[in-house]
């Protein structure tokens, strides 16, 4: 039970934090708006604006760091639970103790740092560099605020979970949880005196540990980072610039489009456009030899030229692709391997999560990464497709859809043209030029508010309730970026970039081999990692090694983005193995068996894409010239 300062600390902080996503929402709706006004301002009246992008970046930092404890609240924030996710309950009620700790030691630090340095914004009248020119400190004081909010919360979760944790056997494997958690501590505390040792190998093994300890996953690597600082460059002297680091994280135009088109996805979802497609691709693929299999593979591909998220594509097709296909007697785990491996398309065809990070850490070029997604995503789609054709064919385990007519085919494409007519917009409006990537965007999720409502698919309110759920992905992705900065930092002091440029010469490898060798450690870290996480590690060290030994960076953006795809079904942490799991209540082992064959088309499409780089690199040479 609560005691009545704890049920007070309850009722203060709930709607605080509920009132901040609000007005988080409210600040991606805002820039929805401004960028639409930018397009019709520059093309209808020739006058473009000199302070939409710069509102653009001011609004993502704020609704980053202002959600950031709603989305704590609501458990939207990753964590690597491989190892601890069939703990014991009383044990991993404990071990869930510790690891909110190591959440509330990050933001009770970044938290002491951010006041003053919000304070000196204040008093010294801080101008922005850009084209505005305005106060910064209204735009910095978001860093102490979010910061203040997650630790109070943090701090009220802990409290409410010390008072809660269950009774339980001390017997056997649930014997002894604090002394358990007790040894983790002190495990965690011998790496991070091993960081004075040696230090990249103790920056290795302590994120490792934490990560593979259940700390979220911007918690595990802000902490590594702030760890090696502290112990290694100036102690707290030089811990001053985690403020910085983490507001300048943020301050990346690449990133202001990412919740725009995570926002599209969510929308789209909710407005039924998913089972529209679904029953399109189904009717104009039912006569091929496995005509519902296509029809998933088709309609993932349509719905991933609308989102970014490989998770939505699968979560949405899903919901009708299953159960169609177990209504044609489909063999059960093809089934759920098909959907998983579909769901994937969703970050390889354009607008694209990865690709949009990716642009952020190298500086590329975002419409010529998103047109190096097309003709891969393409062609892997088509393999999927050919496989599952050829799979139905050979074993005959499925029962064909009853033909249909050029009516129900023209009405199924007349409900689906809505949905189909959102990627036409992003990708079209890229491919010509008439919009930026932030722009296509923006006037999709117009789009896609406006067709909702005048079909009466969707309602102000579910609008709004879009807006909210879309900060949950999105804040997650932007507090993982803030925690793999701060470690970017520690490693640039280390020279680690640097040093691994220098290994990798001296061994003589060659180019193909040490790009190989890339693959292969990308393969094994999507069996415990996310693609986020992934990409934020891993890119700052490994596209200067790429492009020097001559390999174009967009082309090793599609490589990348392939192995993502990849992690997205490896076991144990592959993304789109739950949300099948989570559709079909089925063992993950049978959803595991049923990717395997599409894993291995994964491979074989990373070698067609490695020996042809021209499919990754004509389109954008071809679009755009600059």
């Amino acid at each position: 039970m609560f005691s009545a300062p704890l049920k007070s600390l309850v009722r203060t902080i709930d709607p605080v934090i509920k009132g901040m996503a609000v007005f988080s929402g409210a600040l991606l709706l805002l820039t929805i708006v401004t960028t639409c006004y930018e397009v019709i301002s520059r093309y209808l009246f020739n006058e473009p604006t000199d302070w939409v992008m710069d509102l653009g970046i001011y609004c993502l930092i704020w609704l980053s760091f202002g959600s950031a404890a709603y989305v704590l609240r609501e458990g939207g924030h990753i964590a690597v639970d491989v190892f601890t996710y069939h703990l014991p309950p009383r044990t991993k009620a404990v071990w869930e103790i510790i690891t909110g700790i190591f959440t509330l030691l990050f933001g009770v630090i970044l938290l002491y740092l951010s006041i003053p340095w919000a304070i000196h914004a204040i008093i010294d009248n801080e101008i922005s560099a850009g084209m505005w020119r305005i106060p910064m400190w209204p735009i910095k004081i978001s860093v102490p605020i979010g910061i203040f909010l997650l630790v109070v919360w943090q701090l009220r979760d802990l409290i409410g979970r010390l008072h809660s944790v269950p009774a339980g056997p001390v017997a056997g494997s649930q014997a002894y949880p604090v002394i358990k958690a007790l040894l983790f501590l002190v495990l965690v505390i011998g790496e991070i005196f091993l960081l004075t040792v040696h230090g990249p190998i103790g920056m290795v093994v302590l994120m490792v540990t934490l990560l593979l300890g259940g700390v979220p996953v911007f918690a595990a690597l802000a902490l590594t980072g702030v760890a090696g600082i502290y112990m290694l460059y100036g102690g707290m002297s030089g811990l001053i610039v985690l403020p910085t680091i983490a507001y300048e994280s943020l301050d990346n135009a690449a990133l202001v489009c990412l919740p725009a088109f995570i926002l599209v996805g969510v929308l789209l979802e909710r407005s039924g456009v998913g089972e529209d497609l679904f029953d399109f691709c189904a009717k104009w693929t039912g006569g091929l030899p496995g005509g519902e299999a296509i029809a998933t593979i088709a309609a993932c591909s349509v719905f991933a030229a609308i989102s970014s998220s490989s998770a939505a594509t699968a979560a949405t097709i899903g919901a009708m692709a299953l159960p169609a296909l177990a209504a044609r007697k489909y063999n059960t785990n093809f089934s759920y391997g098909l959907l998983s491996a579909g769901g994937t398309l969703g970050i390889m065809i354009p607008p694209s999560g990865p690709m949009i990070l990716y642009s952020a850490v190298t500086q590329e070029s975002l419409g010529k990464l998103f047109l190096a997604g097309v003709i891969p995503g393409l062609i892997l789609s088509s393999m999927f497709i050919v496989y599952a054709s050829l799979y139905c064919k050979h074993t005959g385990e499925y029962e064909k859809i009853p033909p249909t007519t050029w009516k129900e085919k023209f009405e199924a494409l007349k409900r689906a043209f809505w949905g189909l007519l959102t990627p036409a917009i992003i990708l079209g409006g890229i491919y010509t030029g008439v919009f930026t990537p932030l722009e296509s965007g923006a006037v999709a999720v117009a789009y896609a508010i406006v067709m909702g409502l005048l079909r009466k698919r969707l309602t102000f309110g579910s609008v709004g309730g879009a807006l909210i759920a879309s900060l949950k992905t999105s804040t997650m992705i932007m507090c993982i970026i803030i925690g793999a900065l701060i470690l970017g930092n520690f490693m640039t002091q280390m020279r680690v970039p640097n040093e691994v440029l220098e290994y990798v010469n001296s061994m003589g490898l060659p180019p193909w081999g040490v790009v190989f060798a890339i693959m292969v450690i990308y393969v094994i870290m999507g069996c415990f990692l996310e693609a986020v996480s992934i990409i934020m590690i891993t890119v700052p060290i490994v596209y200067p090694l790429v492009t020097s030994l001559g390999f174009d960076g967009i082309w090793f953006a599609v490589m990348l983005t392939l192995n993502m795809e990849m992690a997205m079904i490896t076991p144990p942490v592959g993304m789109n193995l739950y949300v099948v799991m989570g559709l079909t209540k089925s063992p993950i082992s049978n959803i595991v068996k049923g990717v395997i064959p599409f894993f291995f088309i994964m491979v074989v499409a990373m070698v067609i894409y490695g020996l042809f780089p021209s499919l990754s690199t004509w389109l954008p040479g071809v679009m755009i010239k600059k």
